[in-house]
């Protein structure tokens, strides 16, 4: 384990001007591990185990003990606690490191592997910042899902500081510091299934029919451009899958099918929660043809090394 031992006195001006090394903590910008939860940018009890919310511009999660935080999870894609499809603009492995590793005040980052218990890659570590990049492969332009701080006693440090890269992960931090700056969407969460009331009960039969109809539209919209990109995303892994375009194709990707797939479960509650009021033909619209169709060319495209 590294040693965090304090500086002596004649350090003390150091630490005035260096956020990083202040107390050992580590964190995305005013979001500090070690920090009073009473301190986030966004509403938190004082004594709960989980916060997020939404700061500068990214969906930010934490977990906290004993009114302290953890850990702090800045998050590209997925879900939020409450099921809420988050999905940002996608962001490269460089770019992320950029921002998140090459903050001002923080230490000359040092790259390791972060491997889980049966030894399987699943990110980047800088060990030198208490930093794991949680992403689709180790390449500048793999995307990066979720980028979390640590507290500097996490087991992946200690592993990842015994899986340097080496001089790949200069190549790594060179291509980093010239990266493009990443922007972020300007509305990066989507609507969830109780924020639009998918699920609400239709006063008639056509009421019903016309709240199926909306949501099929929203699938089948969706749906094309999911299985556009496949066939896009597919060329390129035939051809060079570590290619610029081809990193952005597949962080497009993720993004529309996590977006379908909330379509598609709004459709399904919709239509459970009205089965009363539909009948056959109300419900013959939906496509499920189309649904099949996407979960087999994504199992085909898992298959060539495409990871969502």
């Amino acid at each position: 384990m590294r040693n965090r031992s304090k500086l002596p006195l004649g350090g003390i001006l150091v630490l005035c001007l260096c956020p990083r090394s202040f107390a050992g903590q580590t964190g995305y910008r005013i979001i500090r591990v070690g920090a009073p939860i009473t301190t986030l940018p966004f509403p938190c009890a004082d004594d709960a185990v989980y916060c997020e919310g939404e700061f500068d511009g990214q969906w930010i999660r934490t977990d906290a003990i004993d009114g302290k935080i953890l850990t702090v999870d800045v998050i590209y894609s997925g879900e939020t606690l409450h099921r809420v499809v988050i999905a940002g603009s996608p962001i490269t492995l460089a770019q992320a490191i950029r921002l998140h590793s090459l903050q001002p005040g923080f230490a000359d980052p040092i790259l390791g592997m972060a491997k889980d218990r049966d030894g399987n890659t699943y990110g980047i570590v800088d060990v030198a910042n208490d930093i794991v990049y949680h992403c689709s492969g180790t390449s500048a332009m793999s995307t990066v899902k979720t980028v979390t701080y640590l507290s500097a006693d996490a087991p992946v440090l200690e592993t990842a500081a015994r899986l340097k890269l080496g001089s790949s992960g200069s190549s790594l931090l060179q291509i980093a510091r010239t990266a493009k700056p990443y922007a972020s969407s300007t509305s990066p969460i989507q609507s969830s299934v109780t924020d639009d009331h998918s699920a609400q009960k239709a006063r008639n039969r056509q009421d019903a029919a016309e709240g199926v109809s909306e949501r099929t539209d929203k699938v089948i919209g969706s749906g094309k451009m999911v299985l556009a990109l496949i066939g896009q995303v597919s060329t390129w892994y035939e051809v060079d899958k570590s290619h610029p375009e081809a990193a952005e194709k597949s962080g497009d990707l993720r993004v529309m099918n996590l977006r379908f797939n909330t379509y598609w479960r709004e459709l399904m509650l919709y239509a459970d929660e009205n089965k009363s009021l539909l009948q056959e033909q109300d419900l013959a619209i939906i496509p499920f043809d189309m649904k099949k169709e996407i979960e087999s060319k994504m199992r085909q495209l898992n298959a060539m090394g495409f990871e969502e």
